[in-house]
Order: structure tokens, then C-alpha cells, then sequence
């Protein structure tokens, strides 16, 4: 399902979902239970079905806290977090401050993931707290009223840091998007 939603084909991601919730509810395996949820909420909210997107990951939170492994829980309430985000921006006009909420507490679990040496996770848990330092660097930017573009730009800072001290062993890291961004606000500013 995950390759459906990279190639943003979101009813087919949805429709593989349910294929996977249900045959890891047969071999009881919670991590891709959650995994499940995720995803779906994940493409209902590109579908604009934010309440959907919303039940779907209070599901998924569930199944991410009968796991026993520590960093596999904080690494998926790190992404349930940030699809809640996502139901949060335009259509709910939610409050400011749920938006920034959401983004920290993802932060917040993401940054609890153990650093082990040359491996996927902690490569994983690097591109997943740049990625949020640049949301967050963008809501300052952009949503925050007033704006905040100091703040911004520290956070858009950190972003690009970590893509450029790190030595991802394990995944290839993007740095275009970062670099469009801080393009964009610096082109903003004068």
C-alpha cells in the first residue's frame, strides 16, 4: 500500500490497507496493524476525508501501544502525530496552536528513538526530525499569525543541518525539498 501512496494513487493505498489490517490481525502483528491505520489515515486525509483521517489514526494508537519494542512505538506515534497535523491545517481551520501541538509532539517522539549505529532506524529517525523542523519552520512561516520568520528560519536551519552533518547510511535522504523551501524564504525576505 505504501507504494500506492508514494505514486499518489490514495484509493488503491487505501484498498491495499484493509488487505494488509486484516491479514496482520490473522498473524496478530500489531506493528502492522498500526502500520495499517497510518497509511489509511494517512490517504484519507490526502482525499480531503479528514475525519476519517482522524478515526483512522485514533485506531491506529491503539495497536502502536501494545507494542513492546520502545523505539517502534515512538516511532509510530511520531507519524500518527503528524497526520493529525495534516487533518488540522485548511479545512478545520483549526486553532494555531493544535497545528504547532501536533508537530511537537511528533518531534518529541521521534527524538526518543535510539541512536544505533549504521542503521535504518536511526537514518530513519533523522529524516523524520528534519522533515518536522521544516514544518515547523514552515508554520512559522506561513501559518503562524503573526508570522514568526526568525523562528522560522531556525527551525528551516536545523532542517538542512542534520541533512548535512548526518551520514545516512542506510536510505537515501532528500534535500531538495529543504532547499526549495529555504530558496523560497529567502526570497521572501528581500
Amino acid at each position: 500500500f505504501l507504494f500506492y501512496h508514494n505514486i499518489d494513487e490514495n484509493e488503491k493505498s487505501i484498498e491495499y490497507s484493509y488487505e494488509v489490517e486484516k491479514a496482520a490481525k490473522a498473524a496478530g502483528d500489531n506493528e502492522s496493524i498500526a502500520m495499517a491505520y497510518i497509511e489509511r489515515g494517512t490517504a484519507l486525509s490526502a482525499l480531503g476525508l479528514f475525519d476519517e483521517n482522524y478515526k483512522e489514526l485514533h485506531k491506529a494508537e491503539y495497536f502502536v501501544n501494545k507494542l513492546t519494542d520502545e523505539n517502534k512505538k515512538h516511532f509510530n506515534r511520531a507519524h500518527i502525530y503528524q497526520g493529525l497535523t495534516a487533518g488540522y491545517y485548511i479545512p478545520k481551520k483549526a486553532h494555531q496552536d493544535t497545528i504547532l501541538l501536533y508537530f511537537k509532539k511528533s518531534l518529541q517522539e521521534a527524538e526518543k528513538i535510539s541512536d544505533l549505529e549504521n542503521t535504518r532506524q536511526t537514518d530513519e529517525k533523522y529524516d523524520m526530525i528534519s522533515y518536522l523542523y521544516m514544518n515547523i519552520g514552515m508554520y512559522y512561516a506561513m501559518i503562524s499569525n503573526p508570522k514568526r520568520l526568525d523562528i522560522a528560519e531556525e527551525y528551516l536551519q536545523k532542517s538542512l543541518n542534520i541533512l548535512n552533518q548526518r551520514k545516512f547510511t542506510q536510505m537515501k535522504v532528500d534535500k531538495i525539498p529543504i532547499l526549495n523551501y529555504l530558496g523560497h524564504f529567502y526570497s521572501e525576505q528581500g
